[in-house]
């Protein structure tokens, strides 16, 4: 009984990932392309467009990451799944901000 659910939980978790993953690499995708276009169209911040989606994306992939530790059971696979999650935290903060500054920055040329 006890195998069974843990075999229920390690799918359902494995799938969780999966879709958490899809979704981080959709929102990318989407970020770019919505960056693209911010990039030849005038009074859009190509720049706040991307980071806002890129920290989106790292959401999803970093909550994918971490319910990946519940399926881990190997010491070695642990300690790489802890350096992506603190790398993804990095970037999470660094892209964090990035759009404060940004933000900060439109409002200055707004009021000039």
């Amino acid at each position: 009984m006890l195998k069974d659910l843990q075999g229920l939980l390690q799918t359902v978790t494995q799938w969780i990932i999966l879709i958490s993953e899809i979704i981080g690499v959709g929102i990318l995708a989407y970020a770019f392309v919505k960056g693209l276009i911010a990039l030849f169209t005038p009074k859009i911040n190509t720049k706040l467009v991307l980071a806002n989606g890129f920290s989106l994306s790292l959401g999803f992939l970093l909550g994918g990451e971490i319910l990946r530790t519940v399926i881990t059971h190997d010491l070695s696979d642990i300690l790489i799944v802890a350096a992506l999650v603190a790398i993804r935290i990095a970037l999470s903060l660094l892209l964090s901000h990035e759009i404060k500054q940004e933000k900060e920055n439109a409002g200055k040329t707004d009021t000039l």
